[in-house]
């Protein structure tokens, strides 16, 4: 079993004591009690001992080198884990750093060996990581065999998270392989998929002892960890940003209502040189078990290169895929961002009565999504017209079209009926910007716009007051979502619900 260690941080006993208790209600296995941050963590003791569930807590005191906040001498720092040992807790937590080619280790053997507590022996690489984090792990063992080896690295680059699953997986609940920042997210929510002693998460944003340590609502609530299985199947999405996507939290909900063994997450990945090699991963590690992908700003484009002759035709016309579906090793592309853009296009004409053939259509942006909107709107007969910051790129969209292409600066001259953002501006949390001037909006318009997150931008707001009718993006993205998910699972999910499900969550973040 892969323990949800919390990772418990502050200044006085009290509301660290809180802090651990919540979190084991919430669903933790072990606290993680950080020794180097109490004001006076030998006088702590006895109150951790005396509140604490004996062996579901860790004592770690960690050295400024290794992330902590303790300037302690290490012989003291010991002294202090052994009294922890002798308080209650299940683990203590030393650095190898500091009994490499030192005394320490003698006195940390004895310590082992009078108390019988667990140890878990740590490194922590917060530049760059060692070029062989495997023979990290193997030092390690030779110095304390019994010893849980834990190594957290830096996460530079979304490939990193291969190598911790690989150290973790190699030795099934012996090893901690973890990777912190953004990108790390991967390493840590499949710790349990490959078999780790465990994995760290903090009680709330607020609270982490790491960079990028999720929430521990998150990985029982979001990620349901702890239901991983060895053939958990892995799905996520592929952008840059991906902070902001609603995709994990409806992509897991309807995971967990249809039962599927399944875990969708968000990958930062910000070059098609890290996507290629990201995906090229995945197809060398068949344990991962990789399954679906959406494809987000700004690697449309490279999805549908990487994909090659497995891109269907849609997306090959289009010139972009937003979906990867994995099977037996080969991938597949798609772009379902159509659908979605069809469905809020329907819903603006239907709402204007516009006759598409006698209608003009601005289109704000170039890139994948524009590709999908310019798609749409050819073929139901508008004229288009495309305006971007990026000339070149709107030329050939244009031209593979039979659209025009204008200066961006020239946005508001064509007086269109239908004005299409397809721009990130906008979009949380830039959500004080807008790709159109207010000043220039035409009562008789419709805009939509496919930014999701708010769903009300500050484009959508200002065409309401100025009497333009408006079509968010949340029907665009619920369309193309459900059509994603029914390509990965065969499925069909219930659109009111997703609908409603995004929704409410759009709501409750503002």
């Amino acid at each position: 079993m892969t323990r949800l260690i919390a990772a418990i941080s502050s200044v006085a006993v009290d509301a660290a004591l809180q802090l651990a208790k919540r979190a084991l209600r919430e669903g933790a296995d072990v606290v993680e009690m950080r020794l180097d941050t109490l004001a006076d963590a030998a006088a702590a003791l006895p109150a951790l001992a005396a509140s604490l569930p004996e062996g579901r807590w860790i004592a770690t005191c960690r050295t400024l080198s290794e992330g902590g906040s303790s300037k302690e001498p290490d012989s003291r720092r010991l002294d202090l884990l052994r009294r922890a040992a002798e308080s209650g807790a299940g683990w203590i937590d030393f650095e190898l750093a500091s009994v490499t080619d030192s005394d320490l280790a003698g006195e940390l053997r004895t310590l082992l060996d009078r108390t019988g507590v667990g140890f878990i022996l740590s490194a922590h690489f917060f530049g760059n990581a060692p070029p062989n984090p495997a023979a990290t792990i193997e030092q390690m063992q030779s110095l304390f065999p019994e010893a849980i080896a834990k190594v957290a690295l830096t996460a530079h680059d979304i490939c990193d998270n291969f190598a911790a699953l690989e150290l973790t997986r190699a030795r099934p609940d012996r090893c901690i392989a973890i990777c912190m920042g953004e990108k790390g997210l991967l390493s840590r929510v499949l710790a349990g998929k490959c078999g780790a002693f465990g994995t760290y998460c903090s009680p709330s944003a607020s609270t982490a002892t790491a960079p990028g340590q999720p929430m521990l609502r998150h990985m029982t609530d979001l990620y349901r960890f702890g239901e991983h299985t060895g053939t958990t199947q892995l799905f996520g999405v592929l952008g840059s940003p991906v902070a902001h996507s609603m995709g994990p939290a409806m992509f897991n909900t309807l995971f967990a209502a249809d039962d599927v063994d399944a875990v969708y997450l968000p990958f930062h990945i910000e070059s098609a040189d890290e996507l290629d090699r990201f995906l090229f991963g995945l197809c060398d590690r068949p344990w991962l078990h990789p399954r679906g992908f959406s494809v987000t700003v700004p690697h449309k484009s490279a999805a549908l290169r990487w994909a090659g002759d497995g891109a269907d035709s849609l997306s090959r016309r289009i010139g972009a895929a937003n979906t990867l579906l994995f099977d037996s090793g080969s991938a597949a592309a798609f772009n379902t961002d159509y659908a979605g853009a069809l469905a809020a296009i329907q819903r603006a004409l239907q709402a204007t009565h516009a006759n598409p053939k006698e209608t003009n259509a601005a289109v704000l942006g170039a890139g994948g999504a524009a590709r999908a909107v310019v798609a749409v709107l050819s073929d139901l007969g508008f004229r288009v017209i495309i305006y971007a910051r990026s000339p070149g790129k709107a030329k050939v969209l244009a031209r593979q079209f039979g659209a025009e292409a204008q200066p961006w600066e020239k946005r508001t001259t064509s007086r269109p009926a239908l004005i299409v953002n397809c721009t990130p501006v906008g979009m949380y949390p830039d959500v004080d910007s807008t790709p159109f001037p207010p000043d220039a909006l035409e009562p008789a318009a419709a805009v939509f716009d496919t930014v999701y997150n708010p769903q009300e931008t500050r484009l959508l707001r200002e065409a309401r007051a100025a009497g333009c009718t408006t079509v968010d993006g949340v029907l665009m993205f619920v369309h193309q979502a459900a059509a994603q998910y029914e390509l990965w699972t065969g499925r069909r999910p219930d659109m009111e619900v997703m609908t409603r499900f995004v929704t409410d969550r759009l709501s409750a973040v503002r």
